[in-house]
């Protein structure tokens, strides 16, 4: 070890501390001002937009709005420690819209939700860090999440405390976020869709919402001027410091003013920072409303209320602005059920050692699950503690939890028989903890209540291995159905529509399209990459920006210009992170659009000891190369690449097995919108990934209407659709999408003259004509406007020369053909070749 690095390592060590440390009492303010983990900011960056008609937008709003005074607004309470995403986001905003939907009092705890149910996954075990509120949304997403009464209070058990007791997370599997939006405010047009939003839902409601967002922490409230609206009371003129404080946004004064220019007058309309443009950047009148309890309890600035000047939301955090310029809105499920639950009793000692995942198989024989389901839950986390925390109460070895895997009916048949599949996967190289299996089962609220129980018990965990329990079951359920059968036949150069069904399940459905990378692992020599040294913007957290020779294609679209991170990944956008630690590297590859051969939080650039990033390309590929240091565990010579294609081939290579010592790494590529992403498991230091053949000229609206306008020849080109209902659970299917041109004659080079079909319109006979230039095999088949193989007339290998064929639809097609347009398509090794018929029917 050279003695830099252990400088750095030591230095790493110290930082560490100081950001994660907290006392557990009255805790000193400068100990709280947190950063966003990083994955859980990039997660943030991606969240969808929330859209709507500007146009549509009411512009009479009321010159003020508070909606604290809402029933819908629960009571204030002071914050305990370094929760602030939990409090204002889970505490506040979750709780007050469901309280609207469920039209509730949000004054009952019974309809209140903890801070510390959430945070307490995800704070290292011991409320070491803050917990950024989109990874607490997340769970609430994907299980749900207790209420107050539940939970036993807001944070009963302190930092440590995991849930148990089945019936509690079952509860709160009816607690659950539909979708989670930002809407950025730094425009004049972005803050009066925010506006509405607080007014009215953005849907014309009676009541409006909440919002959160991140900046410092606000130390430095001041004075509004006396003689001017709401003078006296407390407001930020700008924040000081990195964003890592959320706050929660009850409503707006549009009549606030402060003079940031000091010339005596309070204006919207002057350029008073001096960029050549009037911008919000230069508003000096108006500011929302927001709530925090955090430094100083309730008696902070008014009773815990301060307003930010509208000034704030359009500056960058280093110029006194909020985090990524956006609020935060949340949209509930208020009416949510579970229709199938597991139930799960596990005894361990060393909670972060273990990962829990449920998975289905439709054949009842199967020894391991076709679908497995995550949660950010019982992800490796909580420290080493016993599974209900801390390390000295027996009982708390024992938890008993329960998940929601509704999403799982989508991969089986209703009355069918199924095998059902716990998986306890164990990272523990060291062998601190020790566990087992004490019960496990399957319940189904689909109908009537059904109790499926695994017949064994306590079964011990497999040490460093995945324990994997199966239950076969069978019952009803409302199942969902993707039921159009084809596509209709595209014709190239003209506009196509068409709109896919669905039945069964539960309304609204959310339609998207899957694109598909294959995923080869082999071996292969790293490639010697050392042409370009690249000089990133920092050597940990750094960024630098490399244009290539050709436009890149990814998951649809075309780069030119990438942004190459010390951490191991390549994103396609300048956006600069500057937060220290990673909490879920998988989530971070889900939600960002990226390629992540190496995607490592404890790596750094030890420049002393030769690391660094390397680049060498031209027009036939673009190839970067990692060599880096990890501080935890230790270790020096780190060496990843990626090679990039024209063709939107990617390769990965990997130097050595040793890389792969710690699960908190990850690997991958992605689209980042939730549902296309493909992770890799490297077993050999080379994986490869290759695009499949994808119409680009078509998309998928989310509800269902698949449209363009096809601008080549397809031939059968497989496309995935997949439907969700409101109960998450997904149906995919894959159709073959065909566009030929219309009433052009073509020549392909296996043919020697044209493809002659007729008569045309054509009614009990039909005739086909071609040359063959050498021996080849040939199809010739008949399809309907929607794609559909209606008749296979020949399917066989045919010699060089003339062929003529005459075929009797009496005979071939059962049953009887309607009247219509058609397509008769003859296709050998090489050629795909169409003609367009009409069918009239002989009466």
């Amino acid at each position: 070890m050279t003695k830099h690095l252990r400088y750095l390592i030591s230095v790493f060590i110290v930082v560490f501390f100081c950001l994660t440390t907290v006392g557990q009492d009255r805790i000193n303010s400068q100990q709280l001002n947190y950063e966003i983990s990083q994955s859980d900011s990039i997660a943030l960056t991606n969240l969808p937009e929330l859209k709507a008609d500007i146009f549509k937008l009411k512009t009479d709003l009321p010159d003020h709005l508070d909606n604290s005074i809402q029933p819908y607004f629960r009571d204030l309470f002071e914050q305990q420690a370094s929760e602030c995403g939990q409090y204002a986001a889970i505490s506040f905003n979750l709780t007050y819209e469901l309280a609207y939907r469920r039209n509730v009092s949000a004054m009952i705890p019974d309809n209140q939700f903890p801070t510390h149910y959430a945070y307490n996954f995800m704070n290292g075990g011991n409320g070491w860090h803050g917990v950024n509120y989109f990874h607490s949304y997340e769970i609430a997403r994907t299980n749900g999440h207790p209420n107050v009464v539940d939970y036993g209070g807001l944070a009963t058990g302190g930092p440590s405390r995991w849930l148990s007791g089945y019936e509690k997370y079952y509860n709160g599997m009816f607690n659950k976020v539909e979708n989670v939006y930002q809407i950025r405010v730094d425009t004049p047009e972005g803050l009066l869709m925010f506006k509405n939003w607080l007014f009215n839902h953005l849907e014309g409601d009676a009541v409006g919402g909440l919002g959160t967002y991140y900046s410092s922490s606000p130390w430095n409230p001041v004075l509004l001027p006396a003689g001017t609206p709401e003078g006296g009371k407390h407001v930020i003129t700008n924040y000081i410091g990195p964003a890592g404080h959320s706050v929660t946004v009850t409503g707006w004064n549009d009549s606030i003013r402060w003079d940031y220019n000091n010339d005596g007058q309070y204006t919207n309309d002057i350029d008073i920072n001096g960029d050549g443009e009037v911008t919000m950047k230069d508003w000096e009148i108006g500011g929302l409303l927001f709530m925090d309890s955090f430094i100083g309890g309730l008696g902070w600035a008014d009773s815990a209320y301060c307003y930010a000047m509208y000034k704030t939301l359009a500056e960058k955090p280093i110029d006194g602005g909020i985090w990524n310029q956006a609020v935060h809105i949340v949209k509930v499920k208020e009416d949510y059920a579970p229709k199938l639950t597991m139930k799960v009793k596990l005894n361990h000692t060393s909670r972060n050692k273990i990962k829990v995942l449920a998975g289905v198989a439709g054949d009842p024989e199967s020894l391991s699950p076709e679908k497995t389901l995550g949660f950010p839950i019982f992800d490796y986390q909580g420290g080493n503690q016993f599974m209900q925390g801390g390390n000295t109460i027996p009982e708390n070895k024992i938890i008993e939890f329960g998940l929601d895997i509704t999403p799982l009916l989508g991969e089986i048949e209703s009355g069918e028989d199924a095998r059902f599949f716990l998986q306890v996967h164990e990272d523990d190289p060291q062998n601190q903890g020790t566990g087992e299996i004490e019960y496990f089962s399957v319940i189904s609220y689909s109908n009537a209540i059904n109790e499926f129980i695994h017949p064994a018990s306590n079964v011990p965990l497999f040490e460093n291995a995945v324990t994997t329990l199966g239950l076969v079951t069978n019952f009803n359920f409302n199942q969902l159905h993707l039921t159009t059968s084809g596509l209709p036949v595209g014709i190239i150069d003209e506009p196509y529509s068409h709109q896919m069904q669905v039945y069964g399940g539960t309304p609204p459905y959310e339609w998207n399209l899957i694109r598909h990378y294959e995923i080869e692992y082999s071996t292969g020599s790293m490639p010697s990459i050392d042409e370009a040294k690249l000089f990133p913007s920092d050597t940990v957290l750094g960024i630098a920006m490399q244009a290539i020779d050709f436009p890149f294609p990814f998951y649809g679209k075309e780069f030119d210009t990438l942004y190459i991170h010390t951490e191991g990944f390549i994103m396609f956008d300048n956006q600069d992170y500057p937060w220290p630690y990673l909490f879920d590297e998988h989530l971070m590859i889900k939600k960002l659009e990226m390629i992540a051969p190496y995607l490592n939080s404890k790596i750094v650039l030890d420049t002393l000891n030769g690391d660094g990033v390397w680049f060498e390309g031209d027009e036939n590929s673009a190839a970067f190369r990692w060599r880096c240091t990890s501080v935890s565990p230790v270790m020096s010579d780190i060496n990843f690449a990626v090679v990039l294609f024209p063709s939107g081939k990617i390769e990965y290579y990997y130097g050595n097995d040793d890389m792969f010592v710690d699960h908190m790494w990850a690997s991958g590529i992605s689209s980042g919108d939730d549902i296309n992403y493909h992770y890799a498991n490297p077993d050999e230091n080379k994986v490869t990934f290759n695009p499949s053949l994808f119409p680009e000229e078509m998309s998928l609206s989310s509800d269902g209407l698949f449209t363009g306008t096809p601008l080549n020849k397809y031939s059968a080109t497989p496309i995935e659709f997949l439907v969700t209902d409101y109960n998450t659970i997904a149906v995919r299917k894959t159709l073959p999408f065909n566009s030929w041109y219309e009433d052009v004659e073509e020549w392909e080079s296996e043919l020697n003259s044209s493809f002659q079909v007729y008569p045309n319109p054509f009614s009990d006979q039909i005739k086909m004509d071609f040359e063959l230039k050498h021996k080849t095999h040939v199809s010739l088949r008949l399809y309907n406007l929607q794609g559909q193989e209606v008749i296979s007339f020949l399917d066989q290998k045919l010699q060089q020369g003339d062929h003529h064929f005459n075929f009797d639809l009496g005979q071939t097609a059962q049953p009887p053909l309607n009247e219509g347009v058609y397509f008769c398509t003859l296709k050998t090794d090489q050629s795909v070749v169409s003609k367009k018929l009409v069918l009239m029917n002989n009466d």
